[in-house]
């Protein structure tokens, strides 16, 4: 199930303004007032700059000291240095130190301190910029670029806690619309991502170490984000917030090793591919993800043996609207898990003498329909009125079954069925509208089943007998 992407509107916000700024040209301060904004909004208010100097074509930034103080936690971002250079066809090439620490104090409940040392760190980054003042793309490469916690100190004792995120053959593009209504478009791939992580706590003699890489990432993103700083975060939608996007990967892998009070705990995680979707603005919220080829090892001293698992697909989606409307929206919900294959050692503790079916197991949903809305999901005051009146939101006007599919065990349950609802009429159904429609379900293998639940003394001989009298309306 594949959702369709919003944020049309900000695409075009983005198209139609980069054609109208073809002719124009960016200064180097141009681009550096874009950026004063940029770091004030992503992390905080007071911007200190040590000075500015214009030499030739190169404007040159130094101290540049962003902080954000919510009262318990002070986030500092310091940038020793950055360049803006105007490369004579209206572009401006930006160049920066090439390690960024991240401060990060935070107050803790019994009045101590906690402080976080991290950096950004890259190598080969190169980043040029053009467009104009209003509208400004940023064409972005690096060979590396890295997330870093270098260091945790609480009440003062360090902590033995590091990690790092770090992107290999990072490409980038994105156009900022400057606004009222901001536009981003967002494009960017990259052919790794590594990831490494480390804790060792003494009090509880924990550690824990993960390390994992993603293959093959390519990623877009499209919003548009009003800028009125006096809005409240649920008038947020209502005055043009917007935005989709998605991801997709590569082969995955996945390493932790848990250890406390001497126990070890070691999991292993591969995914061969997948991808995810996302969509949300005003009217309609909608999700899609999708997993292939999934396999996962566990095995710990707490445990009595290794357990691994396979899966074929994991998928999941839903769709939904969010709006009041005068005629039914779709709505949508999906969910796959398909060939499941557990390890001989995992069966062998319910089924020792392999009685039952090792056949690959496997569960399919696949539900749309339509409902209206008589009040939007995101005015919570109208949704309470409405239930402290006991009047509903909306109504159910029609639901379809696509696709049911159940199989474990040697045995297969499908079906499919569409329904409408008489919103006229909750007295038949107890306070349900009444259904009108036809629901179609067939069953295979079912006998087979019973056969081996009959063998391993799962069921008793009376719940057998009506079992297999209730399958006689199903089976084909």
């Amino acid at each position: 199930m594949i959702i369709s992407r919003l944020g049309t509107s900000a695409v075009s916000v983005v198209a139609i303004l980069s054609a109208q700024a073809a002719l124009a040209d960016l200064s180097a301060q141009d681009v550096w007032e874009s950026w004063k904004d940029n770091l004030s909004m992503a992390v905080g208010d007071d911007l200190a700059v040590g000075g500015e100097v214009f030499a030739g074509d190169v404007l040159t930034v130094s101290d540049i000291v962003v902080t954000s103080d919510t009262g318990t936690e002070v986030v500092v971002v310091t940038i020793n240095s950055m360049t803006f250079t105007e490369q004579g066809d209206g572009s401006v090439s930006v160049n920066m130190s090439e390690e960024i620490p991240i401060v990060v104090t935070s107050l803790l409940w019994d009045g101590s301190e906690s402080v976080v040392n991290m950096a950004v760190r890259h190598q080969g980054l190169d980043i040029t910029v053009s467009g104009s003042p209003e509208v400004q793309t940023y064409a972005l490469s690096a060979d590396r670029y890295a997330i870093s916690l270098d260091e945790v100190i609480e009440e003062g004792n360090e902590s033995e806690a590091s990690g790092s995120a770090v992107f290999n053959d990072l490409s980038m593009v994105y156009t900022l619309v400057y606004g009222d209504l901001q536009g981003i478009e967002f494009e960017m791939s990259a052919g790794s991502l590594d990831l490494l992580f480390n804790l060792v706590d003494p009090w509880s003699e924990l550690s824990v170490d993960i390390a994992g890489q993603v293959q093959d990432i390519v990623a877009d993103f499209v919003a548009l984000v009003p800028m009125d700083p006096e809005l409240e975060p649920e008038d947020m939608f209502a005055n043009g917030l917007a935005f989709s996007g998605g991801y997709s990967f590569g082969g995955t892998g996945y390493f932790a090793n848990v250890s406390e009070w001497g126990m070890e705990t070691i999991v292993a995680l591969t995914v061969d591919s997948g991808e995810t979707e996302f969509a949300i603005d005003a009217d309609a919220l909608g999700y899609s993800a999708v997993s292939f080829g999934i396999a996962v090892e566990v095995e710990g001293d707490m445990m009595p043996m290794p357990v691994s698992a396979t899966l074929g697909e994991y998928g999941a989606a839903f769709f939904m609207p969010l709006a009041a409307s005068e005629e039914p929206a779709e709505f949508g919900f999906g969910l796959t898990l398909a060939d499941l294959v557990v390890s001989d050692d995992l069966w062998g503790m319910v089924d020792p003498m392999g009685v039952f079916s090792r056949d690959p197991a496997t569960f399919i949903l696949d539900l749309t329909g339509t409902a209206q809305l008589f009040v939007g999901i995101s005015d919570p005051d109208e949704l309470m009125m409405m239930g402290m009146m006991g009047d509903v939101p909306g109504e159910l006007v029609s639901l379809s079954l696509n696709d049911l599919v159940v199989a474990i065990g040697g045995a297969q349950l499908s079906g499919n069925g569409a329904f409408t609802f008489d919103n006229e009429d909750y007295a038949t159904f107890g306070g349900f509208p009444r259904p009108e429609g036809a629901l179609t379900l067939q069953v295979n293998g079912a006998n087979r089943l019973l056969d081996s639940l009959d063998a391993m003394g799962m069921l008793p001989p009376e719940e057998l007998m009506g079992a297999r009298m209730m399958l006689g309306l199903f089976t084909v």
